[in-house]
């Protein structure tokens, strides 16, 4: 059995004590959860052309085909401290332990750029650009360009946008890529994966139409997880913040478990 699998029945079990720890007023400890290498280690080498997203409750990893654009642009959404930043982190720094170096690439656009100080020195990395400087607007426009180049090879780009919300910082023309990458990047081979605050969310109006994937995190208040996901018993509060996320489907809720980006000494 991986580790992958003994942490995935480790957390089944602590979830499943966790309401009788709290009611006996003892404090719940959830089990360490293993570094990237230690999750892919379980794996016997990812698809050529998957991307590793997380690992399902089953010990299965959830894969996303990026030869495959009908998923769409993906919007990971939650309460701050859910762990949003950490999981775009996490595609990022799968980057590294694919089998064809170059092969898939990435490029951020944050506000907080000194978060991502560690994901610098990756041979995979086209660039950390804070969302408020003219550079963003570039690397907009060079997608943008590089998406119409029928002429390019396998390679893939991951256009990581942590907190979409800040968009209002871009020129209007650099909107206007974004949202024309939002439409027909995975097309093209650029795939869109922004982050927002779940209370922002409703904030987006038509353009969250653009998201065809929708990634949550933990959400405390019910009655807001019941708006954004149209389903009243989406339980995202049951979350554990920082590490458990849920991939909405279509009749049903797909639970996977992300791993630290550090490999523990």
């Amino acid at each position: 059995m991986s580790l992958s699998d003994t942490f995935s029945l480790a957390l089944q079990a602590f979830m499943e004590i966790q309401p009788e720890l709290e009611q006996a007023g003892q404090t719940p400890h959830l089990p360490p959860c293993p570094s990237l290498p230690q999750a892919l280690a379980g794996i016997e080498g990812l698809p050529p052309g998957s991307l590793f997203l997380g690992v399902a409750e089953d010990g299965l990893p959830l894969l996303l085909d990026l030869d495959d654009p009908a998923p769409g642009a993906i919007l990971v959404a939650g309460d701050s401290g859910s762990g949003k930043t950490a999981f775009l982190q996490t595609l990022a720094a799968v980057t590294d332990f694919l089998p064809g170096p170059g092969d898939l690439q990435f490029t951020v656009l944050t506000g907080y750029p000194e978060e991502w100080a560690g994901l610098e020195r990756s041979p995979n990395n086209l660039g950390i650009w804070p969302v408020y400087h003219q550079s963003a607007a570039r690397i907009l426009s060079r997608l943008v360009s590089w998406a119409g180049n029928t002429r390019r090879n396998r390679q893939k780009v991951l256009l990581l946008v942590d907190d979409i919300s800040r968009q209002a910082l871009l020129p209007d023309l650099a909107r206007d890529d974004l949202a024309w990458l939002l439409l027909h990047g995975p097309g093209s081979g650029i795939w869109p994966v922004a982050s927002i605050q779940s209370a922002a969310m409703t904030g987006l109006g038509d353009q969250a139409r653009r998201f065809r994937t929708r990634i949550f995190g933990h959400v405390g208040q019910q009655q807001l997880a019941g708006a954004l996901t149209a389903d009243p018993d989406c339980n995202l509060n049951s979350l554990f913040p920082g590490m458990q996320f849920m991939l909405q489907r279509r009749v049903d809720w797909l639970p996977f478990w992300i791993p630290t980006t550090y490999q523990e000494s």
